[in-house]
This record gives structure tokens, C-alpha cells and sequence, in this order.
């Protein structure tokens, strides 16, 4: 599955991917991130996420549970689903 393009540098990407880490780390809240990714870029979102994911995987952490959407037969017949997804 390729990644989705964005527009955010990648200097950006990690700036907010360390705001959110050291935020997690101290306990301390941070300012949002949206005001250096933007409000809607959801391909800008996904790299943060795979940059604090890298971040934790090389300090050792590992990946742990499942995701599981469209639980809700409402919203599986809303969207054209018939079941359950589910991934890593």
C-alpha cells in the first residue's frame, strides 16, 4: 500500500512527531499539532504518526493489539461494508 502524499516538509513532520513524544514522555500538554501540519492534511497526520511509531520501535517499544472498525451494522450499511475491519 503506497503512502498518501502531503505537502509538509519532512522537517515538520518531525518537529511534530518530537512535540508529541516529549508531551507523552513529561506529562506536559503541547500545542496542537495541527498548527504545524495543518487542520486537514490526513497524508501529513499518517507520517506523524509512522515517525513517533519508528521513534518508539527503535527505543525499544513494540507493537501490541488490534484495531477493529465498522462494529456498527448502522455504519457497516452506511458505508457499503459487510463486516467487521480489522488490521494492526
Amino acid at each position: 500500500m503506497s503512502k498518501p502524499a502531503t505537502t509538509v516538509d519532512t522537517g515538520v513532520i518531525e518537529e511534530a512527531a518530537r512535540r508529541l513524544i516529549t508531551a507523552a514522555t513529561s506529562g506536559e500538554p503541547c500545542p496542537p499539532v495541527r498548527d504545524l501540519i495543518g487542520r486537514d492534511d490526513l497524508a501529513a497526520a499518517y507520517a506523524v504518526q509512522r515517525r513517533i511509531t519508528e521513534t518508539r520501535l527503535a527505543g525499544g517499544a513494540c507493537l501490541v493489539g488490534r484495531k477493529i472498525g465498522l462494529t456498527s451494522e448502522a455504519v457497516q450499511h452506511q458505508l457499503g461494508a459487510s463486516r467487521c475491519e480489522r488490521g494492526r
